[in-house]
């Protein structure tokens, strides 16, 4: 019994590590390419909603 479950949990704490990782990954090279644009270029991160000067009262 003692064995199965020390094979359950390398098994589970394989995947869970490699997902981990995986994350982190893609993470990482999206914030690296986010961080390398041009400032006049909005982010997907950012709001690019800007308020209307035509619309003022």
């Amino acid at each position: 019994m003692r064995s199965d479950l020390n094979e359950f949990l390398t098994k589970y704490l394989a995947i869970v590590g490699a997902a981990v990782m995986l994350v982190g990954f893609v993470a990482f090279v999206v914030t690296a390419y986010d961080a390398d644009r041009v400032d006049n270029q909005y982010s997907a991160l950012q709001d690019i909603s800007t308020p209307s000067s035509s619309t003022g009262s």
